[in-house]
């Protein structure tokens, strides 16, 4: 299967035990999860601002908008921001 039909989770191969033993890592518990899916609305609602702010503030620094190049790559990076915010708040870990 193409690595980009792919999770990162299967891509990395991460396991139950993998995840358990990160959260440990990160002293976050199921407690601190149940609160970010709680802001799932708020964040749904306001997502394509929370983006837009975050790449404006980071193309304003000529350094960072050298790395992104051209307004392909923006596009793309915007894509993977809204999708990784909302997995983030989604419940689904």
């Amino acid at each position: 299967m193409a690595r980009t039909n792919q999770t990162l989770l299967e891509q990395m191969k991460i396991s139950d035990v993998n995840i358990s033993s990160r959260m440990k890592i990160l002293n976050l518990h199921k407690s601190d999860l149940d609160i970010l899916y709680s802001h799932q609305s708020i964040v749904v609602n306001n997502i394509d601002f929370m983006v837009e702010e975050f790449y404006e503030l980071q193309t304003e620094n000529d350094e960072i908008s050298l790395l992104i190049g051209d307004s392909d790559t923006l596009h793309r990076l915007h894509t993977a921001q809204r999708k990784y915010i909302l997995d983030l708040f989604s419940g689904i870990y």
